[in-house]
């Protein structure tokens, strides 16, 4: 007697249809009748009788469908119980394995999709979290000195790394200004250029990463670094500036995706547009039963399943 057989038989009991069942099941009417044939002739009783139109269990059937609860729900705590053990055996693999970050994935990530991670268990309690700049992170990992880091560089320092060593690529996110729209208006173009952006009253929190990419950006044009209005690092503080249209700020489009859109605000891309990808370092001699990699590929999995769909349509794939 198959799991699948009782599950579809109590089905049948739920709905007291089995037009209903086959529905709920996503198999034909046809099929479900097997299975009920199959039971009644495995078990050698019968199940159901005909009542008009309808069909109502027998006694032998309401027996049979209380043994088929205490099973369905026996078969669940098994695999919650199964699931539950193989967590525990990944957390404790990489209970204090040193994660070396850079500011963004520490500050802006981690911090993001921490409900997330700590429902997948995944969360950075497991880890030994060091933060440092993408240059000495890089410079350790080509001395051999380090096994795991999650970093983030532009696209085309990213190009250069892969010639060095094999990342394991988690997306890309995109630069933009959030704009009121009172401002957007007056714009000439409807892209950011340096010379925009260089006019424009800024109000930024504390990102190292965006601030050096965007000061980059205006300093590769040959004009100032950033307008400061307001520095603050209360971001309520900064998208109600935004919001009365009093200034701009910037984010990525990732980052973007986790929170609620500021009201009356437009995204305006830099143009050339200003890209970073977020990305695993591990040692390549790791094989993949190693803690690394497992939670590489856990982190992986928790972030397709909750965020797929923008990965897969805006960037690139997991």
């Amino acid at each position: 007697m198959r799991i699948e057989a009782l599950e579809c038989f109590h089905e049948i009991m739920k709905s007291g249809s089995i037009r209903q069942a086959a529905s709920s099941r996503y198999i034909t009417q046809q099929g479900l009748s097997k299975v009920v044939q199959s039971l009644e002739t495995e078990l050698g009783v019968r199940l159901f009788q005909k009542r008009g139109r309808n069909i109502v269990p027998t006694a032998e059937g309401l027996t049979l469908d209380e043994f088929a609860q205490e099973v369905i729900a026996a078969h669940a705590e098994l695999h919650r119980r199964l699931k539950m053990i193989a967590v525990e055996e990944d957390t404790s693999a990489v209970s204090n394995m040193p994660l070396y970050i850079t500011p963004f994935v520490g500050n802006g990530l981690f911090g993001k999709l921490r409900s997330e991670m700590d429902e997948a268990q995944i969360g950075t309690d497991q880890l030994i979290i060091r933060e440092a700049n993408v240059k000495d992170i890089i410079a350790s990992f080509k001395a051999g000195e380090i096994d795991l880091a999650l970093l983030n560089m532009l696209e085309e320092d990213y190009v250069r790394l892969q010639a060095l060593a094999k990342p394991v690529t988690l997306l890309t996110s995109e630069i933009v200004l959030v704009v009121p729209r009172v401002l957007y208006n007056a714009l000439p173009k409807k892209a950011v250029t340096p010379e925009i952006f260089s006019r424009l009253p800024i109000a930024y929190y504390n990102d190292d990463v965006l601030n050096g990419f965007v000061n980059e950006f205006c300093r590769s044009a040959g004009y100032s670094e950033l307008r400061l209005f307001n520095h603050s690092t209360n971001i309520s503080s900064i998208h109600s500036m935004v919001e009365n249209g009093q200034c701009a700020t910037f984010g990525d489009t990732f980052s973007l995706t986790l929170k609620e859109a500021m009201e009356g605000t437009v995204l305006m891309p830099f143009d050339p547009p200003q890209r970073f990808v977020v990305f695993f370092l591990i040692n390549p001699e790791l094989n993949e039963s190693s803690p690394q990699r497992r939670y590489i590929s856990r982190f992986k999995e928790m972030l397709y399943d909750n965020h797929g769909a923008f990965l897969r349509d805006s960037f690139m794939n997991v």
